[in-house]
Protein backbone atom coordinates (compact mmCIF):
# COMPACT_ATOMS: atom_id res chain seq x y z
CA UNK A 1 0.00 0.00 0.00
CA UNK A 2 1.19 3.08 -0.81
CA UNK A 3 0.62 6.34 1.26
CA UNK A 4 0.69 9.79 0.06
CA UNK A 5 1.31 12.90 2.08
CA UNK A 6 -2.50 13.35 0.90
CA UNK A 7 -3.76 10.11 2.59
CA UNK A 8 -1.41 9.86 4.96
CA UNK A 9 -2.42 13.19 6.88
CA UNK A 10 -5.63 11.58 9.06
CA UNK A 11 -3.46 9.01 10.68
CA UNK A 12 -1.08 11.94 12.58
CA UNK A 13 -2.22 11.44 15.92
CA UNK A 14 -3.40 8.57 15.67
CA UNK A 15 -3.15 5.83 18.65
CA UNK A 16 -0.89 2.58 17.38
CA UNK A 17 -1.53 -1.07 18.51
CA UNK A 18 0.69 -3.93 18.15
CA UNK A 19 -0.96 -7.20 16.40
CA UNK A 20 -2.03 -8.70 19.93
CA UNK A 21 -3.90 -5.57 21.06
CA UNK A 22 -1.12 -3.96 23.14
CA UNK A 23 -1.74 0.32 22.70
CA UNK A 24 2.15 0.99 21.51
CA UNK A 25 1.81 4.98 21.47
CA UNK A 26 0.78 7.70 18.92
CA UNK A 27 2.09 8.67 15.45
CA UNK A 28 3.42 11.94 15.48
CA UNK A 29 4.46 12.74 12.19
CA UNK A 30 5.93 11.23 9.02
CA UNK A 31 8.76 11.96 6.45
CA UNK A 32 7.55 11.83 2.42
CA UNK A 33 9.37 12.00 -0.57
CA UNK A 34 9.59 14.39 -3.36
CA UNK A 35 6.82 12.36 -4.93
CA UNK A 36 5.01 12.90 -1.72
CA UNK A 37 5.08 9.28 -1.20
CA UNK A 38 5.34 8.36 2.53
CA UNK A 39 9.04 7.05 3.71
CA UNK A 40 8.99 7.14 7.16
CA UNK A 41 6.78 6.96 10.51
CA UNK A 42 7.46 9.08 13.77
CA UNK A 43 5.88 7.43 16.53
CA UNK A 44 5.91 8.75 20.56
CA UNK A 45 5.80 5.39 22.33
CA UNK A 46 3.68 4.93 25.66
CA UNK A 47 7.21 5.13 28.05
CA UNK A 48 7.81 8.63 26.36
CA UNK A 49 10.32 7.53 23.47
CA UNK A 50 10.37 8.76 19.92
CA UNK A 51 11.39 6.74 16.69
CA UNK A 52 11.01 7.12 13.19
CA UNK A 53 10.23 3.73 11.45
CA UNK A 54 9.77 2.80 7.96
CA UNK A 55 6.66 2.95 6.57
CA UNK A 56 6.14 -0.99 5.59
CA UNK A 57 6.66 -1.85 9.38
CA UNK A 58 2.81 -0.59 9.73
CA UNK A 59 -0.60 -1.78 8.64
CA UNK A 60 -3.09 1.41 7.73
CA UNK A 61 -6.74 0.58 8.20
CA UNK A 62 -9.32 2.88 7.79
CA UNK A 63 -10.08 3.32 11.47
CA UNK A 64 -6.63 1.88 13.10
CA UNK A 65 -3.05 1.45 12.90
CA UNK A 66 -1.14 -1.80 13.55
CA UNK A 67 2.57 -1.33 14.14
CA UNK A 68 4.23 -5.28 13.16
CA UNK A 69 6.68 -5.95 15.99
CA UNK A 70 10.86 -5.75 15.05
CA UNK A 71 10.82 -9.31 15.40
CA UNK A 72 8.41 -10.28 12.98
CA UNK A 73 9.32 -7.39 10.57
CA UNK A 74 12.60 -9.97 10.37
CA UNK A 75 11.65 -13.09 10.31
CA UNK A 76 9.55 -12.30 7.41
CA UNK A 77 12.62 -10.34 5.73
CA UNK A 78 14.88 -13.09 6.34
CA UNK A 79 12.00 -16.00 4.88
CA UNK A 80 11.25 -13.92 2.20
CA UNK A 81 15.26 -13.80 0.72
CA UNK A 82 15.65 -17.60 2.07
CA UNK A 83 12.89 -18.26 0.08
CA UNK A 84 13.91 -16.39 -3.17
CA UNK A 85 17.64 -17.58 -3.12
CA UNK A 86 16.24 -21.26 -2.80
CA UNK A 87 14.13 -21.23 -5.88
CA UNK A 88 16.46 -19.13 -7.81
CA UNK A 89 19.31 -21.98 -7.16
CA UNK A 90 16.05 -24.38 -8.15
CA UNK A 91 15.66 -22.60 -11.17
CA UNK A 92 19.33 -22.31 -12.32
CA UNK A 93 19.90 -25.69 -11.96
CA UNK A 94 16.73 -26.80 -13.71
CA UNK A 95 18.34 -25.01 -16.93
CA UNK A 96 21.61 -26.06 -17.01
CA UNK A 97 20.36 -29.90 -16.42
CA UNK A 98 18.29 -28.73 -19.79
CA UNK A 99 21.14 -27.54 -21.46
CA UNK A 100 19.53 -23.85 -21.76
CA UNK A 101 22.66 -22.17 -20.38
CA UNK A 102 26.29 -21.95 -20.46
CA UNK A 103 28.64 -23.61 -18.23
CA UNK A 104 30.44 -20.44 -17.24
CA UNK A 105 27.20 -18.28 -16.80
CA UNK A 106 26.22 -21.32 -14.54
CA UNK A 107 28.74 -21.83 -12.43
CA UNK A 108 29.33 -17.56 -11.76
CA UNK A 109 25.49 -17.78 -10.62
CA UNK A 110 25.90 -20.77 -8.49
CA UNK A 111 28.76 -19.32 -6.55
CA UNK A 112 27.15 -16.10 -6.08
CA UNK A 113 23.94 -17.70 -5.35
CA UNK A 114 25.21 -19.94 -3.05
CA UNK A 115 27.13 -17.29 -1.15
CA UNK A 116 23.66 -15.56 -0.55
CA UNK A 117 22.12 -18.46 0.65
CA UNK A 118 25.59 -18.91 3.45
CA UNK A 119 24.90 -15.68 4.57
CA UNK A 120 20.78 -15.83 4.96
CA UNK A 121 21.51 -18.83 7.27
CA UNK A 122 23.52 -17.00 9.08
CA UNK A 123 21.19 -14.16 9.58
CA UNK A 124 18.20 -16.59 9.76
CA UNK A 125 19.94 -18.19 12.81
CA UNK A 126 20.43 -14.65 14.39
CA UNK A 127 16.91 -13.54 14.29
CA UNK A 128 16.02 -16.87 15.77
CA UNK A 129 18.04 -16.37 18.30
CA UNK A 130 16.37 -12.89 18.69
CA UNK A 131 13.06 -14.62 18.55
CA UNK A 132 13.89 -17.35 21.43
CA UNK A 133 15.17 -14.24 23.49
CA UNK A 134 11.61 -12.26 23.01
CA UNK A 135 9.97 -15.72 24.00
CA UNK A 136 11.77 -16.12 27.44
CA UNK A 137 10.83 -11.90 28.34
CA UNK A 138 7.09 -13.51 27.33
CA UNK A 139 6.99 -16.64 29.57
CA UNK A 140 8.78 -13.86 32.16
CA UNK A 141 5.87 -11.69 31.58
CA UNK A 142 3.31 -14.63 31.82
CA UNK A 143 4.72 -15.97 34.95
CA UNK A 144 4.56 -12.39 37.30
CA UNK A 145 0.85 -11.74 35.74
CA UNK A 146 0.54 -15.05 37.65
CA UNK A 147 1.53 -13.97 40.42
CA UNK A 148 0.04 -10.38 40.33
CA UNK A 149 -3.23 -12.81 39.85
CA UNK A 150 -2.72 -15.23 42.59
CA UNK A 151 -2.05 -12.31 44.97
CA UNK A 152 -4.99 -10.76 43.76
CA UNK A 153 -7.23 -13.79 44.65
CA UNK A 154 -5.18 -14.54 48.40
CA UNK A 155 -6.64 -10.76 49.12
CA UNK A 156 -9.92 -10.93 47.92
CA UNK A 157 -10.94 -14.59 49.57
CA UNK A 158 -9.23 -12.83 52.44
CA UNK A 159 -12.25 -10.10 52.49
CA UNK A 160 -10.07 -7.47 51.98
CA UNK A 161 -11.24 -6.33 48.43
CA UNK A 162 -14.91 -6.22 46.55
CA UNK A 163 -15.84 -8.49 44.47
CA UNK A 164 -16.37 -5.78 41.42
CA UNK A 165 -12.21 -4.49 42.06
CA UNK A 166 -11.67 -8.36 42.25
CA UNK A 167 -13.14 -8.91 39.04
CA UNK A 168 -11.72 -5.99 37.33
CA UNK A 169 -8.71 -6.56 37.96
CA UNK A 170 -9.16 -10.38 36.80
CA UNK A 171 -10.15 -9.14 33.74
CA UNK A 172 -7.26 -6.86 32.90
CA UNK A 173 -4.56 -9.64 34.11
CA UNK A 174 -6.15 -12.23 31.45
CA UNK A 175 -6.35 -10.13 28.89
CA UNK A 176 -2.82 -9.68 29.38
CA UNK A 177 -2.23 -13.24 29.56
CA UNK A 178 -4.09 -14.10 26.76
CA UNK A 179 -1.85 -11.38 24.55
CA UNK A 180 0.81 -12.60 25.67
CA UNK A 181 0.05 -16.25 24.51
CA UNK A 182 -0.94 -15.01 21.05
CA UNK A 183 2.31 -13.75 20.66
CA UNK A 184 4.41 -16.91 22.02
CA UNK A 185 2.25 -19.00 19.71
CA UNK A 186 3.18 -16.58 16.72
CA UNK A 187 6.74 -16.41 17.51
CA UNK A 188 7.10 -20.13 17.66
CA UNK A 189 5.24 -20.66 14.57
CA UNK A 190 8.42 -18.06 12.78
CA UNK A 191 10.89 -20.22 14.79
CA UNK A 192 9.23 -23.21 13.04
CA UNK A 193 8.80 -21.93 9.91
CA UNK A 194 12.57 -20.59 9.65
CA UNK A 195 13.85 -23.44 11.04
CA UNK A 196 12.11 -25.92 8.32
CA UNK A 197 13.07 -23.42 5.42
CA UNK A 198 16.63 -23.26 6.87
CA UNK A 199 17.09 -26.86 6.53
CA UNK A 200 14.75 -28.31 3.52
CA UNK A 201 17.37 -29.66 1.28
CA UNK A 202 16.89 -28.08 -2.43
CA UNK A 203 15.52 -30.44 -4.61
CA UNK A 204 17.40 -31.16 -7.86
CA UNK A 205 16.43 -31.46 -11.47
CA UNK A 206 16.58 -35.41 -12.49
CA UNK A 207 19.96 -36.63 -14.27
CA UNK A 208 19.18 -38.55 -17.38
CA UNK A 209 20.28 -42.00 -17.83
CA UNK A 210 21.98 -42.39 -21.11
CA UNK A 211 20.43 -44.85 -23.28
CA UNK A 212 21.55 -48.02 -22.96
CA UNK A 213 23.39 -49.40 -26.05
CA UNK A 214 22.23 -52.94 -26.91
CA UNK A 215 24.59 -55.43 -26.88
CA UNK A 216 25.51 -57.01 -30.69
CA UNK A 217 23.83 -60.77 -30.55
CA UNK A 218 27.04 -63.00 -30.38
CA UNK A 219 26.67 -65.18 -33.73
CA UNK A 220 25.30 -67.80 -34.26
CA UNK A 221 28.20 -70.74 -35.01
CA UNK A 222 28.49 -72.03 -38.95
CA UNK A 223 27.19 -75.57 -38.39
CA UNK A 224 28.90 -77.23 -41.17
CA UNK A 225 27.61 -80.41 -42.84
CA UNK A 226 30.23 -83.19 -43.99
CA UNK A 227 28.63 -85.13 -47.03
CA UNK A 228 30.07 -88.44 -47.99
CA UNK A 229 30.53 -88.95 -51.60
CA UNK A 230 28.87 -92.33 -53.17
CA UNK A 231 31.27 -94.84 -53.40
Amino acid sequence: MILTVETFEKYVGQSIKDPYGRYVGVIAGFYSEIDSTISYVNVEFTDGSFAKLPVNRFEFEPDSVVLVPEWKAQALDVKRKLEITKKRIKALDDLYAKGEIAKHAYDEFKKKLEADLGKLKIESREVRKMLQSRLRELERQVEELEKAHASLKMVFFAGEISEPTFKRATDIIKRSIEKCDAEKKDIKASISELEKIETTPISLPPIAKPAKEEMPKAEEPLVVHVVEGEQ
